[in-house]
């Protein structure tokens, strides 16, 4: 596999990415408790789906989409909107049950 492959990736400029139950953020982000919600909302989506379902969806969500429009992001986005207009108090993991595919 060619590091071509990857360029795409590279440009998606994100400001932090998770793996299962880990995610990492850009220094320039780490104070952002917005991003940090974004990507727990990430690491309940791995557990949901596991990381067969969530690396399959997520894969086929970016070539369809793009990063922005994938669906798991789309999710993401969401819900850190609502975080951020401090909604009430909402159970994430409920709302994500409800709209991840089985």
């Amino acid at each position: 596999m060619g590091l071509g492959r990857f360029a795409a990736f590279e440009r998606m400029n994100m400001a932090g990415i998770t793996y299962v139950d880990t995610f990492f953020v850009r220094a320039d982000r780490v104070w952002d408790e917005s991003l940090y919600f974004h990507e727990l909302v990430h690491v309940i989506q791995w557990r949901i789906l596991g990381p067969e379902s969530f690396l399959r969806l997520y894969a086929d969500g970016l070539k369809r989409y793009g990063y922005r429009e994938c669906p798991l992001e789309v999710m993401a986005f969401d819900l850190q909107a609502r975080f951020g207009a401090h909604e009430t108090v909402f159970e994430v993991a409920a709302e994500l049950e409800r709209r991840l595919p089985r």
